[in-house]
């Protein structure tokens, strides 16, 4: 999940969500404001849908997977980030879930005597690592400048030259890519001899890569995709991420992960 949270973290420093297990809670309280974390606390959540295509080196892939490298993951699945927020932005605790759509947890990773632990439960995998200076530090960005923080990046990347506004294809939203053109780095690691990682492509004739950021009317990111251009002019969707982010109430945090870790 490392790889998911460098993308995601640069406006809150490191938050990212869940579905199946967000489902059927008749006692579960409506969305907060985000305003509110700054000064009562509470859950800051980042849930992000994610498909990642395997292509021709699905078998290699999942072989990989169990074989416990715990930086690939299914094709399909659904990624969360819960931080507990304290007053003023403190961050107290973390954990990070991966899912498939069955519901079925692929990976968990929380803090344990200090150590943040990941695990791969269905294949009996864990890791223990160091992350100092997370738990008592605050984030960069209070959940109220949030938004802000959103669209100053989004106006960079158009007034920067990287983005133009596109045609969007779903009514209410806004939608950015790169002009075409080939990237040429890119390419020669998708298509070279260890381009083996998702998302791939190098079994499809690819001519360019268009990468599309999908926005809220009011700046909010919705969705990034990632299409591969064919010589024949068609588009082939080889990596996307569906994004929600939620304030939630301190007594969740809890209930989550008691239903994630059975304890």
């Amino acid at each position: 999940m490392r790889f998911f949270l460098r993308a995601l973290s640069a406006s809150i420093g490191g938050v990212v969500l869940i579905a199946v297990l967000m489902l059927g809670r008749g006692d579960a309280d409506p969305p907060m404001d985000f305003a509110a974390l700054d000064d009562g606390g509470g859950v800051m959540v980042w849930r992000v849908e994610t498909y990642e295509r395997h292509g021709s080196k699905a078998e290699v892939t999942t072989q990989n997977i169990m074989d416990g490298n715990l930086s690939l993951f299914p094709e399909r699945c659904v990624m969360e980030v819960w931080t507990l927020l304290g007053p003023g932005g403190e961050r107290i605790y973390l954990m990070e879930v991966a899912w498939l759509e069955s519901g079925e947890v692929v990976q968990r990773a929380r803090f344990v005597n200090g150590e943040f632990v990941t695990e791969r439960p269905a294949l009996g995998f864990s890791e223990q690592q160091k992350r100092p200076g997370f738990v008592g530090s605050s984030v960069s960005t209070l959940p109220s400048e949030l938004l802000t923080a959103v669209r100053t990046d989004f106006e960079g990347m158009l007034a920067g030259g990287g983005y133009e506004l596109v045609e969007p294809t779903t009514a209410g939203t806004i939608v950015i890519a790169p002009p075409l053109s080939t990237n040429a780095d890119e390419l020669a690691m998708a298509l070279g001899p260890r381009g083996y990682r998702p998302p791939y492509y190098g079994d499809l004739d690819v001519t360019d890569i268009v990468i599309e950021r999908t926005y809220t009317a009011d700046y909010w990111p919705i969705r990034k995709e990632r299409w591969a251009v064919l010589s024949d002019a068609s588009r082939v969707l080889v990596d996307s991420r569906r994004i929600t982010i939620e304030a939630r109430p301190a007594w969740e945090w809890r209930w989550f992960e008691a239903r994630v870790w059975g304890d």
